[in-house]
């Protein structure tokens, strides 16, 4: 997953810091967003599902910024 959000290639991405891609991914897949956005345009039998997965996803790019910012404090 780290390689997907820090790839130099991708698109929007060139001039933000670390923390801020990962912000914006944090953000996207925030259960209360991700619930209310997205959740609602999925076929009835994949939500489930797709809660699940994107709680998975919003608990590691957390520990992924808490890395960052254990990073930035001990520089």
């Amino acid at each position: 997953m780290e390689e997907f959000i820090f790839h130099p290639l991708r698109p929007g991405m060139e001039t933000k810091s670390r923390k801020d891609r990962l912000k914006g991914e944090i953000l996207r897949f925030h259960p209360d967003k991700f619930n209310s956005h997205i959740v609602r345009k999925l076929r009835e039998c994949d939500r489930e599902k797709a809660i699940e997965i994107a709680g998975a996803l919003a608990r590691m790019l957390t520990d992924m910024m808490a890395e960052e910012i254990e990073k930035e404090t001990s520089q």
